[in-house]
């Protein structure tokens, strides 16, 4: 059975959103209201209750962002955010007739959840062991089906991206033409572990040096080097870590390996992984072979970018034209 709800930290932020307004002199405050919009509030309950349904649904939280206070807040600040937006957006849709009947929403939860292979009891069940409540989870749902039907209404109609522009874009990515630069490289490493304290990256560079002085002279070889020494795959190959197109290595890596003529040997060069001298075996350019395909995801890109910047403005336009008063920006999460 698949996991409906993704478990990450969710015990977390919820363990520390419910005392966040708790004073020391004070027992805990259950609920309390985080928003009014128009006529409505959003209380904290509201926010402790979608933590997990926003995380799956949503899907555009660092999850790992969710380990440290600033990152719970900035979750709790998003989804008090996002359902004052929805709030607005329903009320607007209802206004207008718009909205989804009770009957709309139920059909579409039973087609996801044929989708996933259960049954609606098997898949209140999944929610429950996540700890979250198939009522709190329908709800959202009826709210963000809404909110996406507006949006779609009301904003797709006004994204168009040009041919022009598409090209545009196309020629900085691809100043000379639809080809991707390929780089071989060979290099010796010394382990630097990130955050190492600075004699400890000092020693590394002065033996990556040496060993830069004895190739220079000539009393070892580049290959006999960094096949006794190297930590990694590279020692059985004499140093050399193939051909990768530019931007699928380390960028500083790739940086000082594109300065160096063919055949050259760089300074000691410093990355995440380490010290590094670095060989430049070859260097080719070949052209794309799908051009199509990257313009196609050009435009694509370009869209999705002018869709959220047309949905900021039409959410933006609601809250001007109605009473929002957010009362809590600071959840002081532990």
């Amino acid at each position: 059975m698949k996991r409906v709800i993704c478990g990450i930290v969710v015990a977390a932020v919820l363990g520390t959103l419910a005392p966040a307004f708790a004073q020391d002199d004070e027992p805990v405050v259950v609920d309390r209201i985080v928003a009014r919009v128009n006529e409505d509030i959003v209380t904290l309950s509201d926010v402790i209750r979608f933590v997990p349904i926003y995380l799956q649904i949503i899907g555009t939280v660092d999850t790992a962002s969710l380990q440290t206070v600033d990152g719970r807040n900035r979750l709790a600040n998003d989804i008090a955010n996002y359902l004052v937006d929805s709030k607005l957006v329903v009320e607007n849709a209802r206004e207008q007739q718009m909205g989804m009947s009770d009957a709309e929403v139920d059909a579409y939860l039973d087609n996801y959840i044929e989708t996933l292979g259960m049954t609606r009891q098997q898949f209140s069940e999944a929610l429950a062991s996540e700890g979250v409540n198939f009522d709190d989870y329908r709800e959202f749902m009826a709210m963000h089906l809404v909110r996406i039907q507006m949006i779609r209404s009301e904003v797709m109609g006004s994204v168009n991206i040009s041919d022009e522009e598409v090209e545009r874009v196309m020629a900085e990515r691809y100043p000379d033409g639809l080809e991707d630069t390929y780089i071989t490289t060979s290099h010796i490493l010394v382990l630097v572990p990130a955050g190492a304290p600075a004699e400890v990256v000092d020693a590394a560079t002065a033996q990556i040096a040496t060993w830069r002085a004895e190739i220079a002279a000539g009393t070892s070889t580049f290959e006999d080097i960094a096949s006794a020494n190297n930590p990694d795959a590279s020692a059985n190959t004499g140093g050399r870590i193939g051909t990768f197109a530019v931007g699928e290595l380390d960028s500083t890596y790739t940086r000082e390996a594109m300065a160096l003529e063919i055949g050259t040997i760089s300074e000691p060069v410093r990355t995440p992984f380490g010290v590094h001298l670095i060989r430049l075996d070859n260097l080719e350019r070949r052209a794309v072979g799908d051009a199509a395909r990257i313009r196609d995801m050009v435009a694509y890109e370009l869209e999705e970018a002018e869709a959220r910047r047309q949905e900021a403005l039409y959410l933006n336009r609601f809250r001007q034209d109605a009473f929002v008063e957010i009362l809590v920006t600071e959840f002081d999460l532990r």
